[in-house]
């Protein structure tokens, strides 16, 4: 399995990823759009200079999973909404299918602008996005291994702290944060009535010389 950054012409096969996820868990804002929506978006992400994506390829060149970070929150939400015609024409899809998603898309736009109560989008620096995997590819160790090299990189472009994520369902990637020694920081209510965990790797001290046991 070869380890690389991600790059504009990657964006078919990660549409396809990010699709594939719905079969084990549908749950979420970007599990409910179309993939008219999700292109788009990975279009725009993808040649961001504040998003990094780190995939996962094997030998016949496939990608079977990525992982996906904004280094700069705000300044990778202010170009977002630079695209904001072009992304609420992507959505139009989505809304015929489920009219309930245009208010949902209307609060993601608020929360680009800091105008929405949601504590799990930061209002500044770093945070981790996206960590997928390839369902039809069984390889639970380059998985791990997949996303250990994206914190190095991450820790190697400067960020200090990661915040992320994870819905209290996905039990299997909670354990796994813990156990590579994210930090708990609480659990919240989503507007949508989920329940979500904060958590945090501290990127400085992970990688410090005097902490080598974390970094094999």
């Amino acid at each position: 399995m070869k380890y690389r950054l991600g790059k504009p012409s990657d964006l078919n096969q990660i549409v396809i990823l990010h699709f594939k996820v719905r079969d084990t868990y549908s749950l979420g804002y970007f599990s409910k759009m179309g993939k008219t929506f999700i292109q788009q978006y990975y279009r725009i992400v993808l040649n961001d200079p504040y998003s990094v994506f780190v995939c996962a390829e094997d030998d016949n060149g496939t990608i079977r999973g990525f992982c996906s970070a904004s280094l700069n929150v705000v300044e990778q939400f202010k170009r977002m909404r630079k695209h904001k015609i072009v992304m609420a024409l992507s959505s139009i899809p989505s809304f015929i299918v489920n009219p309930k998603l245009i208010l949902e898309t209307w609060k993601r736009y608020k929360a680009t602008k800091g105008e929405n109560d949601e504590k799990f989008i930061p209002q500044e620096g770093a945070r981790c996005e996206y960590w997928t995997w390839d369902s039809d590819y069984k390889d639970g160790a380059s998985s791990v291994a997949l996303f250990n090299k994206y914190l190095v990189i991450l820790h190697q472009l400067g960020v200090k702290i990661l915040p992320l994520d994870v819905d209290i369902e996905n039990k299997n990637t909670f354990s796994f944060h813990v156990l590579n020694k994210a930090e708990v920081i609480e659990n919240i209510t989503l507007s949508d009535g989920r329940q979500r965990t904060l958590l945090r790797y501290d990127l400085t001290a992970r990688f410090s010389k005097n902490n080598k046991k974390l970094n094999t």
